[in-house]
């Protein structure tokens, strides 16, 4: 077999390090697509450059979702800066390299650890309790995650482009 580059003529060998992060953060935003109703998906950054991966908006909280390939190299300090903006919401780190959910402190906040198959679990049920009017008591208790406490920016529009200074959605 003749190998060119990464690839042979059977397939790719290898995934290259600096592709394992866009491939991880895809393959979560498609989990989070066909788990997450009415375009609820979106990303923040703000004017410094500090972003989290994913945001999810769900009624008064907006939950944060962070991909990281490596679950030992998460730095709080983007969910750190997002948090003091919005508040209420549950803040995910989701690897491959998780068997079973986990709890993690991350600074002042916990940081619930999962792989994509939990991500999905959780965030079916999350949208069968919104759906069947269930008080938050409820939701809560569907989906295993930590959640902190706080009010909820308004959406707009961004789709193409990355907007600075605050949260995106589609």
């Amino acid at each position: 077999r003749r190998v060119v580059g990464n690839h042979s003529r059977s397939g790719f060998r290898y995934i290259r390090e600096d592709d394992r992060r866009p491939l991880w953060e895809h393959l979560v935003l498609d989990v989070l697509r066909t788990t997450v109703a009415g375009g609820g998906v979106g990303y923040w950054r703000d004017k410094s450059d500090r972003e989290i991966d994913f945001v999810i908006r769900d009624g008064a909280e907006v939950h944060a979702v962070e991909c990281k390939v490596r679950p030992n190299r998460f730095d709080d300090r983007s969910l750190a800066v997002f948090r003091a903006a919005y508040p209420r919401g549950r803040n995910i780190v989701v690897s491959p390299a998780v068997a079973e959910p986990y709890d993690t402190p991350a600074g002042s906040l916990v940081v619930r650890v999962m792989d994509c198959r939990h991500l999905a679990e959780g965030l079916s049920a999350l949208r069968r309790a919104s759906a069947a009017s269930s008080p938050a008591s409820a939701v809560a208790r569907s989906m295993p995650l930590r959640s902190t406490g706080g009010p909820v920016g308004s959406p707009n529009s961004g789709n193409s482009t990355r907007r600075r200074g605050g949260i995106s959605w589609p």
